[in-house]
């Protein structure tokens, strides 16, 4: 039973932080979130005024994550209720994923952003696949099945979990080779 529990969530939400590029870390007390980018050593106003959007929808995103995360700790005991959770989580994801897509970009970012965006979509995807995919399970050996193969590192939810931590780390080399500091970007480990 403990390892429904933990399984999805681990899964569905922990890699959402990822879409907005920035910093998964923002619980400190000063209230700057940990994520403001700051320019240093002639960093581009322009890249960093997008690092600074990037870091707006990334502190949208992780508190809606951080509330879903809270409210579906328990919930994946049985499949609708881990559906719900998926659900909520997409949405969520979707909202930054908009956000993410009306951004200006600055042309050093456009590559990197490109990718985020791609894989950002890929994985909500398979959230979306994930979900559907519960519609059909009953019975606990099947639903116990059905997270193992979640966790699969060959599972498409997995596959699209590594390419958006391989467009996160684009991301930071944009950052840091354009002298902008977002030391606190971060991927899921």
């Amino acid at each position: 039973m403990k390892y429904r529990v933990w399984a999805l969530p681990l899964i569905a939400v922990a890699s959402l932080f990822v879409l907005a590029g920035t910093a998964c870390d923002d619980d400190d007390d000063d209230g700057d979130g940990g994520a403001t980018p700051t320019a240093s050593g002639g960093a581009d106003e322009e890249l960093t005024l997008y690092f600074n959007d990037l870091a707006a929808i990334q502190g949208e995103l992780s508190e809606g994550i951080e509330l879903i995360d809270e409210q579906s700790q328990a919930a994946f005991a049985d499949p609708a209720a881990a559906r719900q959770t998926l659900s909520a989580t997409k949405t969520a994801g979707e909202a930054a994923m908009s956000d993410l897509q009306d951004l200006d970009v600055p042309s050093e970012a456009a590559d990197a952003h490109a990718s985020l965006e791609t894989a950002g979509q890929a994985y909500l995807d398979a959230i979306d696949g994930l979900s559907n995919d519960l519609q059909n399970i009953s019975g606990d050996a099947e639903y116990d099945a059905f997270l193992a193969e979640a966790q699969n590192p060959e599972s498409e939810i997995q596959q699209a979990r590594a390419d958006l931590q391989t467009a996160c780390g684009e991301m930071q080399t944009v950052a840091d080779d354009n002298n902008v500091d977002v030391a606190a970007l971060e991927c899921p480990a």
